[in-house]
């Protein structure tokens, strides 16, 4: 099965709307907590409360998500793991563990390409989608988005023309 990529991403209630129809019946929520966070917080709340979707959390906290999920998968913090980050203006950085990670918490990277390697996740080529397996060589790794977003705006802000 291939999963379309031609459309902008879907919104967040989109996925959710197609959930409670019952066009997706698995959700992954990474580091975030729909529970509080997203609109129609009671309708929400119902599609994670229902048998299907079977609904999967990783986060360093049990929030609210979590408490309703099937399956938590604990995630380290920032300072616990050595990662990449993109900034909004899509610059990107990496960032050194301090810590390590207590008990069962595992880094986001070292889930994801858990995921990624159990559902063997391929490209149209057939080979591996990701052939990274660790932070340094994902800081410039861009293959599995590549064409989603558009071209950067080169239109400066009128808050970063500013003359000093």
């Amino acid at each position: 099965m291939k999963i379309p990529h031609w459309a902008p991403p879907t919104h967040a209630m989109q996925i959710f709307r197609y959930a409670e129809q019952g066009s997706i019946n698995f959700l992954c929520v990474s580091c975030t907590n729909p529970d509080v966070f997203l609109p129609e917080l009671h309708r929400t709340r119902d599609i994670l409360e229902k048998e299907d979707p079977f609904v999967v959390v990783q986060d360093i906290f049990l929030t609210e998500t979590a408490r309703l999920a099937d399956v938590v998968l604990p995630a380290a913090t920032w300072g616990e793991k050595t990662g990449t980050y993109t900034n909004t203006d899509r610059t990107g950085h990496l960032s050194e563990a301090a810590v390590r990670p207590p008990g069962e918490a595992k880094h986001d990277l070292d889930i994801f390409l858990e995921y990624a390697r159990r559902m063997d996740f391929r490209d149209r080529d057939s080979g591996l989608l990701i052939e990274w397996g660790a932070p340094r060589p994902a800081q410039g790794a861009r293959r599995a988005s590549r064409g989603r977003w558009g071209r950067r705006s080169t239109r400066s802000s009128p808050a970063c023309s500013r003359s000093r």
